[in-house]
C-alpha cells in the first residue's frame, strides 16, 4: 500500500490519499469493469462453494475477482455503480477508497412481485439461489434513499438479521425496523419487516441450514418456499406518520416550522443526566424513582427509560427510528465529553475498601474495610446490573461460617477449610482466584451445594451454566456476573481448560465486532470459578495448578431431604453466614499488608488472603497452608496419572542421575518402556516434538517428584533435552509407589523380605541422602561389566547397557537372580529395541550412567 495525490486544496496543499499498487489512479467503477473482465466462471463456482450459495446468483450480481479480494457492484437507483464492496477471504468487508455506498442490485430484478430488502450481497445470493427476489442495503440500516426511488410502489419486505450483542443492542433487528419506518415515513404506506427464524442469523445461514445442493435448481425454488412460510407469522408492519411527521427526514415538521426534531428532543432529555464510558462502553447515570441506577446507553434498560421519559414529557411515543439516532449521540457525548470511569458487577475495590453490591430495590451496598463492614446507600464506585442478576440478603453480625457445612455436603474437615477459604478468597478483587473443583458421583449433592454457594454470594438466575461452546460465551459469562458456575462437566477441552486458567489468573479474549470490519471487541475479566463432574474433568497440569479440588460423598436415602425444605432453611440462614464472611474479608484487609508467609505456593496472592484471614476464620492457624498444600500435592498426582508419559519418564530416570539428548533420542527410548497398546493409544506422543510439548506441560508437576527437565533455550542452537532426578522432601505417597512399583501392598511385602530396598525413588528423595540402594546396585552391575570388558569397544554397546539396567532394576525390585533378571531384560530388549548395525551411533546418551 502507497499514497497517490487525491487534490490540490484551495489554500495550495497536497491532499493524499492510499493508493493501491494496481489501478491507483482508477475510479471505482473503472476498477470493478477491469476486474469483471478477467473474472470467469471458475471464480465463480469457488466463492459459490465458500459461501453455499448458486454460481448463477453471483453471475447475476456481477461479483468480480480481484485478487486477493471479491468485488460487489454498488448502485444507486438509476442502476449506476456509484461504490464497490470489497469482500475478503476471511470475511472481511471494506468499501473501496473514495467510494460512495449504494445497492446490490442483481440484474435480473423483476417488474412486479415481492421483492426481499436484505443486508449485503451475500444474502441476496441466498435468496437469488431460492428463487427469491432480492436488493441487498449497504448496511443494516443504509440504503434508504435509494431503495425509496427504486423501489416506490412496489411489494416489499425489510429483512433484518438476528445478531443480538452482549450488551443488549440489536443491530439487525432494529436497523430492519429503521429501514421500514424510514420507507413508510417517505412513500405514505405501511412497510412490511421481519427477521429470520429465530435459530439463524441471517436468509444465508438458513438456507445453508436446509443442505440443499445450491445446483439443483428445484430443491432450492422449494427452500425459498419454505423460508417465506417460516417467517410469515413473523411479519411485522409500520405505519406512516401521521400530521406530517416525517422520520425519513428526522424533523418534526409542522405549519409554523422551525421545530425541533424529535432525535433532538430526545438528546435534550439528557440534559443534568451523568454520562461516562469505560474502554468500550458509554454509560449514563439515571434517576429512577427514589436512586440511581447505572445503564450502559445501548443497552434495553436505557432504551426503556428514554422513551419513557420522551413519552411522560410530550404524551407521544418516540419513534424507533429517532431513538436509535438520539442514542448514536447520547453515546458520543459519553465518550467524548464525559471522563472514563470504571464500571463493575457485583463487587469492587477503591483505595483499600471493598464494596458489595446487594443488588435489591433499595440499591444497597456493602462497604468492607479494616474495621468492620456496614451498609451503605451510596458508594465511590460504579455498578451495573446485568440480565440475571439476583438481590442478597441484607447481611447480619454474629454468624458463623460453620453454619455453612449443614448445607453443603462436605465430610471432611479439610475439605470444608478450603471451601470456605475459596469463599472468602472470592471477594478480593482484582488478585488471581483459585478454580473450585467439586468431584464426586451421582447422588452426592454436587449441583445443589453450587447452587447454594453461588446463591450465598452470586445470585443469578442463570446460577449453574453447562459447558460453553467457545470462549467468548466463557467470557461473556464472566464479564455479566461475578464468578461462572459449571455444571456436571464431562470433560474440558484444551481450549476450555486454556480459558478458565485465563479467567482465573487473569487474561482476555478479542474477537471481531460483527458488522465492523477492522473493530475488535475485547473481554477481559478475571474472575471466580467453580465446576463438578463425576469424573476426574480437569487432568492438564497448568489447570490444576490454579485449582481446589474437594470431593463429596454418597447421600444415602434415608439422610435425604426435600429442596424446599433444604433451601427455606437456608434462607434463613444465609444473613448470617454471609456476614460471618464479611467478618473475615474484614480480618484480611486488617492483616494483610503485615501477614507473610514463609514459603509462596502457587496462587501466592490467594494463600497471604486466606492466611491473614484466618483470626477470623473457625480454625487453627496453618491448618490451611497445611490443608492447600495437601491439596496441591494430590493435584500434581492426577495430573501425572492423567498421561502415560508421566509414568515412562519417571520410570526411565529411576536408575539414572542425568540423561542428555534429543526428543527423537528420548521418545526411542520411552517407546522401550511401555507395551504396544500405549504406544498406539491416542495419549501418547507419536512425534518428537509433541513428547517435547507434552514434557513442558507436566515440568511442574514433575519437579514437585524428584524430576526436572530442562528443555533448549529459544533460538539456541542446542536441541538437547536434560532429564534429571532433584532430591525432594517427604516420602512417596500412595499414588507414586503403585505408578512406580506397581500394587502398594506388593511394594510393602518386598520391602520386608529385603531390608536394603528402602532407597529414595523420584519423588520420593529425602533431602541430603546418598544415592538410594537401587542406584547403588545398578552402579555395582556396571562396575562388574566394565571389568568384564577391560574397556573393549563394541558396536552392541549401547543395548548392552539398556539390557544391563533392565537387569539390574528387574533383580532389585522382584528379587530375581542376576542370571534370570538378566534373561528376561535380554528377551525385551531383542524385541523392543531396534538393532544398530556397525557405526551407528547409539540413540541415546546418559550422563551420570553408563
Amino acid at each position: 500500500m502507497g499514497w497517490r495525490v487525491i487534490k490540490t486544496d484551495a489554500e495550495g496543499g497536497t491532499v493524499f490519499g492510499p493508493a493501491d499498487a494496481r489501478g491507483a489512479d482508477l475510479t471505482p467503477q473503472q476498477r470493478f469493469e477491469q476486474a469483471l473482465a478477467r473474472t470467469t466462471s471458475e471464480d465463480h463456482e469457488r466463492l459459490a462453494r465458500a459461501l453455499g450459495v448458486a454460481s448463477t446468483a453471483l453471475a447475476d450480481l456481477d461479483a468480480a475477482w480481484d485478487d486477493p479480494v471479491w468485488l460487489f457492484p454498488e448502485r444507486d437507483a438509476r442502476g449506476a455503480i456509484i461504490g464497490v464492496l470489497r469482500r475478503y477471504g476471511d470475511g472481511k468487508k471494506k468499501s473501496l477508497w473514495k467510494a460512495k455506498r449504494g445497492l446490490i442490485v442483481p440484474r435480473s430484478l423483476p417488474a412486479e412481485g415481492l421483492i426481499l430488502i436484505v443486508e449485503g450481497p451475500t444474502d441476496v445470493a441466498a435468496a437469488l439461489s431460492m428463487g427469491l427476489a432480492a436488493v441487498g442495503r449497504p448496511s443494516a440500516a443504509g440504503g434508504v434513499k435509494h431503495l425509496a426511488e427504486l423501489l416506490k410502489g412496489r411489494e416489499i419486505l425489510v429483512l433484518g438479521e438476528n445478531d443480538q450483542k452482549p450488551d443488549g443492542s440489536h443491530p439487525g433487528r432494529d436497523g430492519a425496523l429503521g429501514v421500514a419506518t424510514r420507507l413508510a415515513a417517505a412513500w405514505g404506506v405501511p412497510v412490511h419487516w421481519a427477521l429470520p427464524p429465530t435459530e439463524s442469523k441471517d436468509i444465508r445461514a438458513w438456507f445453508n441450514a436446509q443442505s440443499v445442493d445450491p445446483a439443483d435448481t428445484a430443491a432450492c425454488h422449494d427452500a425459498g418456499q419454505r423460508f417465506m412460510a417460516a417467517i410469515k407469522a413473523a411479519v411485522q408492519t409500520v405505519e406512516p406518520p401521521a400530521n406530517g411527521q416525517s422520520t425519513d427526514s428526522g424533523k418534526e415538521c409542522d405549519a409554523g416550522g422551525g421545530r425541533k426534531s424529535q432525535a433532538t428532543e430526545l438528546v435534550d432529555l439528557c440534559d443534568g443526566v451523568e454520562l461516562f464510558h469505560d474502554d468500550d462502553t458509554g454509560y449514563a447515570s439515571v434517576h429512577v424513582e427514589d436512586h440511581i441506577e447505572t445503564l450502559a446507553i445501548r443497552g434495553r434498560g436505557f432504551r426503556r427509560w428514554l422513551a419513557r421519559q420522551y413519552f411522560e414529557a410530550t404524551d407521544k411515543a418516540p419513534g424507533n427510528q429517532m431513538l436509535a439516532d438520539a442514542i448514536n449521540v447520547i453515546e458520543g457525548h459519553a465518550f467524548f465529553r464525559g471522563p472514563q470511569v470504571k464500571v463493575h458487577v457485583r463487587l469492587a475495590d477503591h483505595e483499600g475498601v471493598i464494596y458489595l453490591d446487594l443488588a435489591d430495590s433499595k440499591r444497597n451496598i456493602v462497604q468492607i474495610d479494616a474495621t468492620g463492614w456496614r451498609v451503605v446507600a451510596q458508594a465511590p464506585v460504579r455498578f451495573r446490573r446485568p440480565k440475571g442478576v439476583l438481590a442478597l440478603p441484607v447481611p447480619v453480625k454474629g454468624g458463623s461460617v460453620t453454619e455453612l457445612r449443614q448445607f453443603v455436603n462436605v465430610v471432611s474437615d479439610v475439605d470444608f477449610i478450603l471451601l470456605v477459604s475459596w469463599l472468602v478468597g472470592l471477594f478480593r478483587v482484582g488478585w488471581p482466584q483459585p478454580i473450585l473443583i467439586v468431584i464426586s458421583e451421582q447422588g452426592s449433592g454436587k449441583s445443589t451445594s453450587m447452587r447454594l454457594l453461588r446463591r450465598l454470594v452470586d445470585p443469578n438466575t442463570a446460577g449453574l451454566r453447562s459447558s460453553p461452546r467457545e470462549p467468548r460465551d466463557l467470557m461473556i459469562a464472566a464479564t455479566n456476573g461475578w464468578f461462572v458456575a459449571l455444571d456436571n462437566l464431562s470433560s474440558i477441552p484444551d481450549w476450555l481448560s486454556d480459558a478458565l486458567c485465563r479467567l482465573s489468573t487473569g487474561g482476555g479474549f478479542g474477537t471481531r465486532t460483527l458488522y465492523e470490519n477492522d473493530e475488535e471487541q475485547l473481554f477481559d475479566a478475571l474472575r471466580p470459578v467453580m465446576l463438578n463432574g463425576i469424573e476426574e474433568v480437569a487432568t492438564r497440569g497448568d489447570l490444576l495448578d490454579r485449582a481446589i479440588r474437594i470431593g463429596l460423598p454418597s447421600i444415602p436415602e434415608d439422610k435425604r431431604v426435600t429442596e424446599s425444605a433444604l433451601y427455606s432453611r437456608f434462607e434463613e440462614a444465609r444473613p448470617r453466614i454471609l456476614g460471618a464472611l464479611l467478618d473475615a474479608v474484614s480480618t484480611a484487609l486488617s492483616r494483610i499488608n503485615g501477614t507473610h508467609l514463609a514459603a509462596c505456593p502457587r496462587m501466592a496472592d490467594f494463600a497471604h488472603w486466606i492466611v491473614a484471614a484466618e483470626p477470623g476464620l473457625p480454625w487453627k492457624t496453618g491448618e490451611f497452608m497445611e490443608a492447600y498444600t495437601a491439596n496441591r500435592a494430590s493435584a500434581h498426582d492426577v495430573a501425572l496419572e492423567s498421561t502415560p508419559v508421566a509414568d515412562a519418564i519417571r520410570r526411565f530416570m529411576v536408575s539414572r542421575k542425568e540423561w542428555e539428548g534429543r526428543a527423537t533420542d528420548l521418545l526411542a527410548h520411552l517407546d522401550q518402556l511401555v507395551d504396544e497398546k500405549v504406544r498406539h493409544s491416542r495419549d501418547w506422543p507419536k512425534r518428537p516434538h509433541t513428547l517435547s510439548s507434552a514434557l513442558r506441560r507436566l515440568a511442574p508437576n514433575l519437579r514437585q517428584v524428584g524430576v526436572d527437565l530442562e528443555f533448549p533455550k529459544p533460538g539456541h542452537r542446542s536441541r538437547s533435552i536434560i532429564v534429571r532426578t532433584v532430591p525432594q522432601k517427604g516420602v512417596a505417597s500412595v499414588a507414586e509407589r503403585r505408578t512406580l512399583f506397581g500394587d502398594p501392598a506388593k511394594a510393602a511385602d518386598r520391602d520386608a523380605d529385603h531390608p536394603d530396598r528402602d532407597a529414595p525413588v523420584p519423588g520420593a528423595s529425602v533431602a541430603g541422602t546418598a544415592p538410594g540402594a537401587a542406584e547403588n546396585h545398578l552402579a555395582t552391575h556396571r562396575d562388574a561389566r566394565d571389568a568384564e570388558l577391560g574397556h573393549q569397544s563394541s558396536p552392541r554397546l549401547a543395548d548392552f547397557d539398556e539390557v544391563e539396567e533392565r537387569a539390574a532394576i528387574l533383580e532389585f525390585e522382584q528379587g530375581l537372580s542376576r542370571q534370570d533378571a538378566e534373561a528376561i531384560a535380554r528377551g525385551a530388549s531383542e524385541s523392543a529395541l531396534p538393532s544398530h548395525q556397525p557405526n551407528d551411533e547409539p540413540p541415546l546418551r546418559s550422563g551420570g550412567g553408563a
